[in-house]
C-alpha cells in the first residue's frame, strides 16, 4: 500500500483530500506538505516542485484531473481496480501524458456501480479494463456487449489517448478497443488460506488460482476448528424499505465479535475483524451497536469490502423467509459472491438461515445431484455438522460458468448452494449463553 512504497522508494505524495485517509498515512498526503498551503490557497510553484521530484504520485482516477496536476506529466500510469471504473473514468489519469499504461482488475469481480439504465444500455457499465482485453482472456463471457455507435463517437474523440495503449511486440491481438490486447493473469493469491481460496478458485478461476507460500501457515483464530463456517440463525428477515435487516443475525454477529476478541485476546484486535451484509439497514444497526466498543471494526456492504481484508470476517447474510424460490438476492451477480467470500484472510464465518439459502436450489434451480448432496449434507435440523470432507457427489465437483453478463440471475444462487454444502454448520448458540460464547 501507500506506506509500504512510502518506506521503499521515498518521494512519495498522494492528491487528494486528507480526511479520507488513515491519520498515519497523512503525511503522504500533498496538502500536509509544508509550504503547500498559503492562507490564499495553494502554492502553484511549491506544488509544481513537489509533483515534479516525487517518484510515485497517488490519485483515484477522478482526483487525477484535479488542476494541481496541471503541467506535470507520468510517463507510466498505473490503475488499479481498474475492472471497477468506468471506461470515462479510467481514460482521466491517462490523459496526463502517459506513454504506458497498467491495468490492474479482476473481471470475475464486482464492476462499477452505475444507477442511470440508459448508461448501462450504452455499454458504460464495460470498464476499459475488459474492453481492451475481449476475446483475449478465456475467462471473459463471450456475450460481452460490445461499444454501440454512441459509445465509439466518444471513443474516438479520445483516440489521441487511446493511440498509446497498442499492445507490445509480444502481444498476440490487435491493437485499439476491442482488438483483444495480450492480458497476464497474476495466479498467486498471499491473502487466504488454501481451504478459503478452494472454492473461489475452483469455480471462478477455472483453478488457474495457486496459492502462496505463506497461505498455509495463517493461524486459525480459537474458537473455530474450520476455515469456512456456517451457523444457521433461526429467525426471519423484517423489510426495511425495499431493503432488509435480521436482528436474530444481528445478535448473532454481535456475539460472534465478542467471542473472537475474549478467546484470542493479544492476537486479535477489531480493527482485524470485518463484518460484510449486503443490506444498508443492517450495516447501519450493526455499526450502531458495535462503533462505540470497537470502533476500529468494519462493518460495510460486499461493494464496499471489495479491495479490502480482514483476517476474520463475518458474512451476515440477512435473508430468512418462507417464500423459498426469492433466492438470496444480493447474489443475482455472482460476482458479489466471488467477493464477499474472499475478503477473509484466516477464518470466513457465515451467519445465514439455511432453508432461504438453498431455497432455490431447493426449487429445482439446480441439478438434482447438487440439491440431494446440499440437502442431505445439511439435514433438516438446525444442529446437523458436515465439513467440506464429508460433501460428495455433485454438490463437491460440480462447476459452472461465471460472468457479469448473464441476465436472469440464477448462477448465484446456485452457486451459493453448491458452496453452502461445503460448510460447516455450528450446533445452533442456545438462548442460556452455553455453547461455543462466552
Amino acid at each position: 500500500g501507500l506506506e509500504g512504497l512510502g518506506r521503499k522508494v521515498g518521494d512519495v505524495v498522494r492528491v487528494g483530500d486528507s480526511g479520507s485517509v488513515s491519520p498515519h498515512l497523512r503525511k503522504y498526503c500533498l496538502e500536509a506538505i509544508q509550504g503547500v498551503r498559503t492562507e490564499y490557497g495553494y502554492n502553484s510553484r511549491v506544488v509544481r516542485q513537489i509533483l515534479r521530484g516525487a517518484k510515485l504520485v497517488f490519485a483515484t482516477c477522478a482526483g487525477a484531473g484535479s488542476p494541481l496536476l496541471d503541467g506535470v506529466d507520468f510517463p507510466l500510469v498505473v490503475v488499479d481496480e481498474a475492472s471497477q471504473a468506468t471506461e470515462l473514468t479510467t481514460l482521466i489519469p491517462l490523459t496526463r501524458g502517459s506513454r504506458q499504461a497498467v491495468l490492474v482488475g479482476d473481471h470475475l469481480q464486482l464492476g462499477p456501480l452505475l444507477r442511470s439504465r440508459e448508461a448501462k444500455e450504452l455499454g458504460a457499465g464495460v470498464p476499459l479494463f475488459e474492453r481492451l482485453q475481449h476475446r483475449a482472456s478465456p475467462l471473459l463471457p463471450p456475450t460481452l456487449p460490445l461499444p454501440t455507435a454512441e459509445v465509439e463517437a466518444g471513443i474516438s474523440r479520445q483516440r489521441g489517448t487511446l493511440q498509446g495503449l497498442q499492445p507490445s511486440s509480444s502481444s498476440g491481438g490487435g491493437g485499439g478497443l476491442g482488438g483483444g490486447l495480450e492480458s497476464h493473469m497474476l495466479d498467486t493469491q498471499y491473502r487466504m488460506h488454501p481451504d478459503i481460496a478452494a472454492f473461489p478458485a475452483r469455480h471462478f478461476y477455472e483453478g488457474r488460482l495457486r496459492n502462496g507460500s505463506n497461505t498455509p501457515g495463517i493461524p486459525l483464530p480459537a474458537p473455530l476448528t474450520r476455515r469456512v463456517t456456517f451457523l444457521h440463525v433461526e429467525g426471519w428477515e423484517r423489510a426495511v424499505g425495499q431493503s432488509f435487516e435480521n436482528l436474530a443475525q444481528e445478535e448473532e454477529a454481535v456475539r460472534w465479535v465478542h467471542d473472537l476478541l475474549h478467546h484470542n485476546r493479544g492476537s486479535l484486535e477489531a480493527r482485524d475483524i470485518g463484518i460484510i451484509t449486503p443490506y444498508r439497514p443492517m450495516v447501519n444497526r450493526l455499526k450502531h451497536r458495535l462503533s462505540k466498543t470497537h470502533p476500529s471494526l468494519e462493518v460495510a456492504t460486499v461493494d464496499g469490502f471489495q479491495g479490502r481484508e480482514k483476517r476474520v470476517i463475518l458474512l451476515v447474510t440477512v435473508r430468512a423467509n418462507r417464500r423459498e424460490r426469492n433466492g438470496m438476492g444480493f447474489v443475482k451477480d455472482a460476482r458479489r459472491l466471488n467477493v464477499a467470500i474472499t475478503r477473509a484472510a484466516a477464518a470466513l464465518v457465515v451467519l445465514g438461515h439455511e432453508p432461504t439459502m438453498r431455497g432455490k436450489a431447493a426449487a429445482g434451480s439446480v441439478d438434482s445431484g447438487v440439491v440431494m448432496c446440499g440437502a442431505t449434507a445439511l439435514g433438516s435440523g438446525s444442529n446437523a455438522v458436515v465439513g467440506a470432507d464429508d460433501v460428495t457427489g455433485a454438490g463437491a465437483g460440480a462447476r459452472m460458468e461465471v460472468g457479469p453478463s448473464k441476465g436472469k440471475g440464477d448462477e448465484g444462487d446456485q452457486l451459493l448452494a453448491i458452496w453452502l454444502a461445503s460448510m460447516t454448520t455450528l450446533p445452533e448458540v442456545k438462548k442460556d449463553g452455553a455453547g461455543l460464547h462466552p
